[in-house]
This record gives structure tokens, sequence and C-alpha cells, in this order.
């Protein structure tokens, strides 16, 4: 598993897909005062699945937005 900052709250956890050209994704948000290098948080939503890493990133990205948005 990884994890992509999108912004000081919030972390992309990247999943590995069913297939080889599937990146699959959840967004974070991070819990207050937790430690450094700890990933411990809520799961707000899943990024629909996409063909590569930046695509899942940028995904990712404009889907915190809208969610901002409201």
């Amino acid at each position: 598993m990884e994890y992509i900052p999108l912004d000081q709250h919030h972390v992309l956890k990247v999943v590995a897909g069913t297939q080889e050209d599937v990146w699959q994704g959840e967004v974070i948000l991070l819990a207050s005062g937790q430690r450094e290098g700890t990933m411990l948080g809520t799961k707000l939503f899943q990024v629909p699945e996409q063909t590569n890493r930046e695509l899942l990133c940028g995904m990712a990205q404009q889907a915190l937005q809208a969610y901002r948005e409201g």
C-alpha cells in the first residue's frame, strides 16, 4: 500500500487493482495530532478506478475539490 499526500490533511491510499492496468484508491482524512509516519484517519470516499497512478492522483484531487465545494 502506498500513501500519496494530497494536502496537509488528506492522503490518497493507493490499493493494488484486481488487474494489472487498474489502479484503485481511497481519500483519507488524517487524524489530528497523529505522529509523523502514521496514516491513521477516516476514509472519506473511494476514487474511481483509473488506468495509471497519475490519473488516479488527478482524479483524487478533483474529487477532493468537489467534496470541499459541497
